[in-house]
């Protein structure tokens, strides 16, 4: 044993453990648990033993642990330099420094400390100059840029391990958000992609982490798209023809009084878990939807769900359903296998989920798909909490490897990009509280907010993908609005029952909100109109009384291929903000419709006539659609965007080869 070596007592208070060869499975010993105390070169472990377990031998067990940042195994030199940096508080001016605080910091015996200076010296990463004799103090300085460090060895990681290795090393060490822009821009301008790997592998950045991927507790745009490939529904909206095509169903009938809907699956389809999809799981997947679930109102009037057989499945409903098929489509009807074993979402998609962190989410094709397999053999999503899909950015290169992006960080003019762009189905949505608070009786108020909320000014001021004016809530129909004038809103307030009350305004975090709440606040409050705000985690606002706290709501309001869903969805979907701050003859409307059986014109001229109502009353105030891009290579084929913004992985493939 190394003879500096200080001694430590680990106590065991851990939930005991079992081992094989032991008479019944007893548990011997917990394991140690280390007890606030500073990492030496050795840890020195006693395990304890219960006292019950009198008869069982006593082991004392010492054995050296090399510390690592709280993690086994030994540093890299880079490692030592950012836990210097940190120590220094990253200044390059000189500071003082003896060689015992080194090597305390370092988690060294001093000899090894020394050894490590000389080493960073070398790479000119510090300037040490040594106290000479005792009582003389030595002095350091940092050289080399912390981020810089942190992207060489990223690089160096890219050509001896593998891009995810490099990725992850940034996200862990990265300091700023220009450092992680930095690493997109130079980490890889100069990769091979044929030389890293032989898969067919879509890689590229996004801003934001994605939430559990189940469609009984989320709907958001990114979530509903990767969970479009991860499930199947019974049947599936085919927007070219306006009607509803086979899915995991084959064939489907209904009643005349559209109260039983009777499905017939497919045979011999396979959940990634290797399961059968029968109507039990069908059967299972539609009651997940309790009243917290965005779709429960799909199902709120099932009266009796039947597996007639392994392969029929019929939904007796107590009172008309006639528009279904809509429900049955949408992520609502997505057909999921509940395995307690795992907390990945299982499907029957075309893509399964293998990966799924705070840093980086990986999709992997499914091989026993019953459809078409797609052309890619995987796609992955890397986190960048710097990046923004709002933000417009120009610092992002070129990357044979990140080969994707959804959002403009790359100046087209500058660098060899294909590009595909659209313009958001639905929009920014700010609604006004019909039934509580101060905007529910006061016309004169809600007119003051229309005018001085100008949505032109919104998208200069803020910039990023806000691109246009939205006019109604969905990019379809005549405008419904007026336009905005301040001196007119100015009227209005003086007119208003307004007192300098404070307004509530609610919204998640995440998709541009905290900017644009931001934007409302000062704007009105230049206007007189004080707000508050209140941002929150998207799960932590569904849990909130919203139709007693907000007298506003921010959010988006998702756009759908289908439009007779997408209207439905607006109004009765819980986890929409409209449905907290709709009023009880509005919806009452909404329902009348989803129970009778019109054409589909009639249908959305009536659903249109409540949404033009609540926009001319100024509950709803539209502000501004996305312009929806993604930047790719030439190699990179086959690119659409759907109704999300996002692109058909089922569809792209990576032309390889040099010709």
């Amino acid at each position: 044993m190394h003879r500096q070596a200080r001694q430590r007592l680990l106590i065991a208070q851990s939930p005991p453990l079992s081992f094989a060869g032991m008479p019944g499975g007893v548990p011997l010993f917990s394991p140690p648990v280390l007890l606030a105390i500073k990492p030496p070169l050795f840890f020195h472990s006693i395990m304890a033993v219960p006292k019950r377990e009198k008869k069982c031998k006593l082991d004392i067990v010492i054995f050296p642990l090399f510390y690592k940042d709280r993690r086994l195994g030994t540093m890299e030199l880079f490692e030592h330099y950012l836990m210097l940096a940190k120590r220094l508080n990253y200044s390059q001016a000189r500071q003082p420094l003896s060689v015992r605080t080194l090597a305390n910091e370092l988690s060294c015996t001093e000899r090894n400390a020394k050894l490590l200076v000389q080493k960073m010296q070398k790479r000119g990463w510090i300037e040490w100059r040594p106290g000479k004799g005792r009582g003389h103090v030595s002095y350091i300085r940092l050289l080399a840029d912390y981020d810089a460090v942190v992207i060489a060895e990223a690089k160096k990681r890219v050509s001896e391990q593998s891009l995810d290795a490099a990725i992850q090393l940034v996200q862990t060490y990265s300091r700023s958000h220009a450092s992680s822009r930095a690493f997109i821009d130079s980490i890889l301008n100069s990769i091979n992609l044929e030389q890293i790997e032989q898969e067919d592998h879509l890689r590229f950045p996004t801003y934001r982490g994605v939430c559990a991927l189940d469609p009984a507790t989320i709907h958001r745009r990114t979530e509903n798209h990767l969970m479009s490939h991860l499930f199947n529904q019974l049947v599936k909206y085919d927007p070219k023809n306006d009607c509803y095509i086979p899915d995991l169903a084959h064939y489907w009938e209904t009643d005349t009084t559209n109260t039983k809907w009777t499905f017939y699956l497919r045979k011999n389809i396979f959940f990634h878990n290797g399961q059968h999809c029968t109507a039990e799981e069908v059967g299972a997947s539609f009651l997940r939807h309790t009243e917290k679930s965005p779709y429960y109102w799909g199902i709120q009037h099932l009266h009796r769900l039947s597996a007639l057989s392994p392969y029929t499945v019929e939904f007796c409903f107590s009172k008309p359903t006639p528009h279904f098929l809509a429900f049955a489509a949408s992520l609502g009807g997505a057909i999921v296998y509940k395995d307690e074993m795992t907390s990945f979402p299982i499907g029957t998609g075309p893509f399964s989920l293998s990966d799924h962190s705070s840093k980086r989410l990986r999709l992997q094709a499914f091989p026993r798909y019953f459809s078409t397999r797609p052309h890619l053999d995987a796609v992955t999503m890397y986190i960048f909490p710097a990046l923004y899909d709002n933000e417009p950015e120009t610092a992002f290169l070129a990357a044979n490897q990140l080969n994707f992006y959804h959002y403009p960080y790359v100046e087209k003019e500058e660098h060899h990009f294909q590009q595909q762009h659209s313009m958001d189905i639905g929009c920014k949505l700010l609604s006004l509280n019909k039934k509580h608070g101060l905007c529910a009786n006061d016309t004169r108020l809600r007119e003051a907010l229309f005018h001085f909320l100008d949505p032109h000014s919104m998208i200069q001021d803020i910039g990023g993908t806000r691109s246009i004016l939205a006019d109604r809530v969905f990019a379809q129909g005549q405008s419904v609005l007026t336009t905005r004038n301040r001196l007119k809103g100015q009227a209005s307030l003086l007119k208003s029952n307004y007192h300098g009350e404070e307004l509530q305004l609610y919204s998640y975090t995440g998709a541009g909100n905290e900017r644009d709440a931001g934007w409302i606040e000062q704007t009105l409050k230049a206007e007189g109109i004080s707000v508050r705000l209140h941002l929150l985690p998207y799960h932590e606002l569904q849990q909130l009384d919203l139709e007693q706290k907000a007298d506003l709501l921010l959010g988006e309001q998702l756009g759908y291929d289908d439009k007779v869903y997408g209207y439905f969805s607006l109004f009765f979907d819980r986890h929409r903000f409209l449905y907290s701050h709709v009023g009880t003859d509005d919806l009452e409307k909404a329902k009348r419709l989803w129970h009778q059986e019109l054409k589909t014109e009639t249908l959305l001229a009536s659903l249109q006539t409540i949404e033009t109502s609540l926009c001319q009353a100024h509950y709803l105030l539209p502000l501004y659609r996305l312009k929806q891009f993604a930047l790719y290579p030439e190699y990179v084929k086959n690119v659409a965007l759907n109704a999300y913004g996002w692109v058909d992985y089922t569809t792209i493939w990576l032309k390889r080869g040099k010709s």
